[in-house]
């Protein structure tokens, strides 16, 4: 069964440090060492998970970005869940960084 396009759900940031905006809900002012995206399939399953882990060199704040897009930058890597017909994990592929910088 392969995965369909779903929804992307919330980031969940470990933030290192806490930034002047006193909202939890938000990481728009803070320093975010990690963070994974999770892509969800109709059914609610986690089929792409993205982890993103900041640059040495990133700078700024806020939620983290793909190498290519504006600071702060982090490494991206991608683990993709297929499931069978029961929604059993069939298989899980994890690949990387795809050799992105």
């Amino acid at each position: 069964m392969r995965p369909s396009q779903g929804t992307i759900s919330g980031t969940r940031p470990v933030c290192a440090a806490e930034g002047a905006t006193e909202d939890p809900t938000t990481v728009i002012d803070d320093t975010v060492v990690e963070q994974t995206k999770p892509l969800y399939d109709d059914l609610g399953r986690v089929w792409l998970s993205r982890w993103f882990r900041r640059n040495d060199n990133a700078t700024g704040t806020g939620e983290l970005k793909h190498p290519s897009d504006a600071e702060p930058k982090a490494r991206v890597s991608h683990t993709v869940t297929w499931f069978d017909e029961l929604g059993r994990t069939k298989k899980v592929v994890d690949y990387g960084t795809r050799n992105r910088k």
